[in-house]
């Protein structure tokens, strides 16, 4: 069996790609104020629970608001103690999120007529077989993403697969497995009516790579209506901007966005669950790691438990970090590496690789061209020369 990768892609990933037009989890509501979303009173809901549990007017305040802990607050506040106007208030939130990154979904698109961006770079990275790597490598990588939005997701050819009355052909594997293989809209073909029998072990499926992710998708929809017969089935939409409701029961369909709570309902979710599932097993044989803008909070203790699934084979051969939060910058003349970050992740593999399997990058683009913050920033030092990580 061929080496494998893993590429995990936090909020940080689409921000590098989008030259920083995308927010990252604290500028939503900022983005969200310069575009104009709260005139008539949009988010009514929104804008008074943000005022009431986080102190904050988002209509005229510049503070940074995590949208990710709203949004998990709302989540507590319903479980807790359900009302209407908690629902409205998730609705609004959810509603917030996806007429957001579709705004700016656009708005990158077009920029990119004149500029590729970083997600182009690891498009062409993983499928041109030109490069160093080969075509068994690539064609075993996995990109697991914790990102909402649909701009990965439009180059590996989400429009086209979804427009059924244009030729699909340039969609990549992965994708097509991801709508396919795990969502409703792979239950009409023949693929969907044949249920494979259980296997013995995941090594069979380790030569091919997935596209998984983790959190939803701002363009997945699913009808919660329990008594419908397409219940808590997901469909992913070409046009998520649209208001739309479920063909059988006719309920209004809800986004299929899901927040990183430290007590995530993935049994609510049937399709957030197995792709968890899928992502570990593909995590358990993974030879190298890419973590690129994902910072691992402290508390995201899933985001844990599957990293440490690659502690399962063999060690790993590599973990790379791909962060702007690697290094500090004090000051111009003052460039080093911010250990305590970097820890959060070393310290899951310290005793598996060796420091030198650690590698380290500012930016996708210095990853791509094997500029690592040593070679950047800190001529004449290595990793090895840390004995504080």
């Amino acid at each position: 069996m061929g080496a494998k990768t893993i590429y995990i892609l936090g909020a940080g990933s689409s921000i590098g790609h989008s030259n920083n037009v995308f927010p990252s989890i604290n500028q939503f509501f900022c983005k969200a104020k310069e575009r104009g979303f709260y005139n008539n009173n949009c988010f009514y809901q929104l804008y008074k629970y943000v005022c009431r549990y986080f102190g904050e007017d988002i209509k005229t305040s510049e503070a940074f608001v995590n949208i990710e802990d709203v949004l998990s607050n709302i989540e507590i506040d319903i479980e807790r103690n359900f009302s209407p106007e908690l629902l409205l208030t998730k609705k609004e939130t959810l509603n917030l999120i996806r007429k957001l990154l579709n705004e700016l979904s656009e708005d990158v698109l077009q920029e990119k007529i004149i500029n590729n961006g970083e997600y182009d770079l690891l498009k062409h990275r993983i499928f041109d077989t030109n490069k160093e790597e080969s075509k068994a490598k690539k064609n075993s990588s996995t990109i697991i993403t914790y990102n909402w939005d649909v701009m990965f997701d439009d180059l590996l050819g989400r429009k086209s697969l979804l427009d059924e009355s244009e030729n699909n052909t340039c969609v990549d594997y992965r994708y097509h497995e991801l709508c396919y293989g795990y969502s409703a809209k792979g239950e009409g073909t023949f693929g969907g009516i044949r249920l494979n029998e259980p296997y013995h072990n995941h090594n069979r499926n380790q030569n091919k790579g997935y596209y998984i992710k983790l959190h939803g998708s701002i363009d997945w929809f699913y009808c919660s209506n329990e008594s419908c017969r397409v219940y808590g089935k997901v469909f992913p939409v070409l046009h998520p901007e649209k208001k739309l409701s479920c063909s059988y029961c006719h309920e209004d369909a809800n986004d299929m966005i899901v927040p990183p709570t430290i007590n995530k309902h993935y049994r609510q979710y049937p399709i957030i669950r197995t792709l968890w599932n899928l992502a570990s097993k593909q995590i358990s044989h993974a030879d190298e790691l890419v973590v690129w803008g994902y910072s691992l909070p402290p508390t995201d203790f899933y985001a844990k438990w599957l990293l440490r699934q690659a502690r399962q084979k063999p060690p790993l051969a590599k973990l790379t970090i791909i962060n702007p939060e690697v290094i500090k910058k004090e000051k111009k003349s003052s460039i080093d590496l911010d250990i305590s970050f970097v820890k959060r992740f070393y310290d899951l593999f310290r005793d598996v690789i060796p420091k030198e399997s650690l590698l380290l990058y500012e930016s996708y683009r210095d990853y791509n061209d094997g500029q690592d913050v040593f070679k950047k920033y800190l001529k004449g030092k290595s990793i090895t020369d840390y004995r504080s990580l």
